[in-house]
């Protein structure tokens, strides 16, 4: 965001206080976290409106309902790390059970699969989340929301949105091995550059309830009507974490156009 790139989160103000215990099983394969606190959101205003060094790039805040409420969750995991920075191959899976309960009320049900793996200087890595959202009243903040570089490239910021969604992405990789030294600037150590060409496909898809279609339509998105899918190129750096290239979707007819990837698909 520094140099003018698209800053594309939103944000709100949350003050919470969580207790969670975590347990590892099977000689750390398997990992079991219960948290439980209290929660207060408040919307967010955008409060700088430009860069340092580049434009206006900073999007305004999509709204939030403010309020209070006891939230727990417990979630399971086994495998390799799934947190969207580990390089660690293999197979890894997690499912997250999550109920909230004050202002608000909503049970929640998600499940992710992450798979990695390589061949010499090749790299393929796939990603698949779902999950569903029950309330009869959810707030916006709960909703899943899918479209832009790092959910479905080529579709707008948040086009779609929804209280049940599914995100299936896929990369193939190759790495040619250059520049691959880490960068030491005195007692700085960074990591090598590794420049690499990649190519990503992704498939998304959300639908709304009759409770959150209301709050779906306010919001500006929509659900996918269908599956929605997409293609990009990209030239990756420092091990495939930041990506630049192009995107397009691939269920309609549209031009190329411009992404930047942080984080990838690991």
């Amino acid at each position: 965001m520094l140099f003018g790139a698209g800053d594309d989160y939103d944000y709100l103000d949350r003050r919470d206080v969580t207790l969670a215990l975590t347990r590892s099983f099977a000689r750390g394969d398997s990992r079991l976290r219960l948290e439980a606190g209290l929660a207060d959101d408040r919307p967010e205003r955008r409060r700088l409106l430009r860069g340092p060094l580049g434009g206006d790039t900073l999007r305004p805040n999509r709204p939030v309902d403010p309020g209070r409420y006891v939230l727990t969750r417990l979630t399971l995991e086994h495998g390799r790390s799934v947190h969207i920075g580990s390089l660690r191959p293999g197979l890894g899976a997690t499912l997250i059970l999550e109920h909230a309960a004050g202002d608000f009320a909503w049970r929640r049900l998600e499940g992710r699969l992450h798979l990695r793996t390589g061949h010499g200087p090749w790299t393929f890595a796939a990603r698949l989340d779902a999950g569903i959202v029950d309330s009869d009243a959810p707030p916006p903040q709960t909703l899943y929301e899918i479209g832009t570089a790092t959910t479905l490239p080529g579709y707008d910021y948040k086009e779609f949105a929804g209280d049940r969604a599914a995100l299936l992405r896929g990369t193939l990789r190759y790495d040619p091995g250059l520049l691959d030294t880490p960068i030491r600037l005195r007692a700085l150590v960074l990591p090598g550059l590794s420049p690499a060409p990649a190519v990503q496909w992704h498939a998304g898809w959300t639908d709304a309830s009759d409770a959150a279609a209301p709050i779906v339509q306010a919001l500006g998105s929509r659900p996918t009507g269908g599956v929605r899918s997409s293609v990009d190129v990209l030239l990756t750096f420092f091990g495939g974490s930041i990506g630049v290239g192009f995107a397009r979707p691939l269920d309609r007819h549209e031009g190329w156009s411009f992404v930047f990837a942080l984080g990838g698909v690991h």
